[in-house]
């Protein structure tokens, strides 16, 4: 109940491994409502998301492009009802309220930090990233890590912590679980 950061991941993981274990099947249309309640809970997690698509349009593009029309109409159809209830003022408290300044300054700091509390995860996962790209094997956990990595840019808005590092941190475990050479 303190924090939805957690929470966010779990749903996000967990719309990851139902895409890695269905992406041949109809049933990885059932990862949506996990992704959509991951960025409900929090807005920032959405690399999940971005990772299961790029991994199914490699594998399964017509998958992909359904995964993309699905997410994005639930998404605006949410949205909508949210807004409407709130009498216009979701969108304002989601988006508007949320804007800060950014300081890459402190990004680079965020990552210091961060890096300084999980080297040991981190080198770990440097070595199973080198020994993918020996074998080069199509991966969703070897882009989940990828796209959370970049995403960490994005921690120079004021008010951005080492939470907002959770989803790199759950990608970065999940890639060392799954890529293991």
């Amino acid at each position: 109940l303190g924090r939805p950061d957690a929470l966010a991941v779990f749903f996000s993981a967990a719309g990851i491994v139902l895409v890695d274990r269905c992406w041949k099947s109809r049933a990885v249309y059932a990862a949506i409502p996990l992704f959509g309640l991951a960025l409900l809970t929090k807005q920032s997690v959405a690399m999940g998301l971005l990772a299961s698509f790029l991994y199914l349009l490699a594998q399964a593009p017509r998958r992909a492009l359904g995964l993309a029309v699905l997410t994005c109409g639930a998404g605006l159809a949410v949205i909508a009802a949210l807004e409407w209830a709130s009498d216009g003022w979701f969108l304002f408290h989601t988006v508007t309220a949320n804007m800060a300044p950014y300081s890459f300054a402190k990004v680079l700091e965020l990552q210091r930090q961060f890096f300084v509390l999980h080297w040991p995860e981190l080198a770990v996962a440097l070595f199973v990233l080198v020994a993918w790209f020996r074998e080069r094997k199509g991966s969703l956990y070897v882009l989940w890590f990828g796209c959370s990595a970049v995403a960490t840019l994005s921690l120079g808005k004021s008010g951005s912590d080492t939470n907002h590092l959770l989803e790199a941190l759950a990608a970065t475990a999940f890639l060392i679980a799954n890529a293991w050479p």
